[in-house]
């Protein structure tokens, strides 16, 4: 029986060293570095040895590792030094303020035998508008055309106008909204012509929207990243603005949807919610916010007293 060793294979492949590029006690930082590799296509390894983790890759790939992930450092270096601002988002009833009025006509209306007659005297007819029956931009968003309709706006408008509220009071949202859909369902009868007839509370819904996008883009903590573009650090600034227009395309367009009262209801609900940055800080007082309640209510009442005595 032979008992000498057996002859080492020199030819054998053997692993190319690998460099160890970070360690951390925190995953999901290590993580975070294996994401920015992995996107670019660089082999790595993480590890654990009990105590921290670690990212390795082979020596060839460390130089071009190592710049991306001084790269990413610089770009996101103080992006996230402020603390995020801690917001009570409860679920509030006062919504329901603003809700009661669209729910009030649509039971008013649908329980009664003159329906129809209703629609004729309350509508966005563009023809009727420019002739000078203004009231009807307003009168035109308490009434719907069928149960679906009104249920996704109350659905849909309770969450968007809680979130508001919570920034601006209910008064002043109540009042901006009204307005900013009146002024939208104006321009829609401008720009569609005399053949333009609609109706519905989405121009409402949309125009909260379009407020709630541009006042949480004015209170976003922001700061410039050392090494980041401007076009990058402005696009962060405005992503409120960009996610909430996105959600508008996504839900304003479809089969019946009036696009136009859509869209211009968020652009001009944008608009007062850059504005909210110029009003007092005394107005989120509560007298202050039950007044403009009730300023908005008379202003539908008067309207709808305008649309029935024409």
């Amino acid at each position: 029986m032979d008992d000498s060793p057996l002859p080492i294979d020199d030819s054998a492949p053997t692993a190319p060293p690998r460099h160890a590029l970070e360690h951390s006690a925190r995953k999901d930082e290590i993580m975070d570095y294996s994401l920015v590799l992995a996107s670019q296509g660089i082999k790595h390894w993480m590890e654990f040895d009990g105590a921290e983790w670690s990212l390795t890759v082979d020596d060839a790939e460390a130089p071009l590792a190592k710049d991306l992930i001084e790269t990413y450092r610089a770009e996101n270096r103080g992006f996230q030094d402020a603390p995020p601002e801690e917001r009570n988002l409860d679920l509030l009833l006062s919504p329901l303020l603003f809700l009661a009025v669209p729910v009030a006509c649509y039971f008013l209306v649908g329980l009664s035998p003159w329906a129809n007659w209703w629609h004729s005297r309350g509508s966005a007819d563009a023809k009727l508008i420019l002739e000078g029956q203004w009231w009807r931009c307003i009168t035109a968003a308490t009434l719907h055309a069928d149960e679906e309709h009104f249920l996704s706006n109350l659905v849909s408008g309770y969450f968007i106008l809680n979130l508001l509220n919570h920034r601006l009071g209910v008064g002043t949202v109540m009042l901006l909204a009204t307005l900013g859909a009146g002024l939208a369902n104006w321009l829609v009868a401008l720009a569609s012509g005399v053949n333009h007839v609609s109706i519905g509370f989405s121009s409402v819904v949309f125009c909260a929207l379009g407020m709630l996008a541009a006042v949480e883009t004015l209170n976003r903590p922001h700061s410039r990243a050392k090494g980041t573009s401007g076009w990058i650090a402005g696009l962060r600034r405005v992503t409120p603005i960009l996610a909430a227009f996105f959600v508008a395309v996504y839900v304003g367009l479809g089969e019946n949807a009036d696009v136009k009262a859509h869209f211009y209801g968020f652009g001009i609900g944008a608009v007062l919610g850059l504005l909210t940055r110029f009003a007092p800080g005394s107005l989120k007082r509560p007298a202050w916010q039950g007044t403009l309640v009730l300023s908005t209510w008379i202003l539908y009442s008067l309207t709808w007293w305008l649309a029935l005595r024409t």
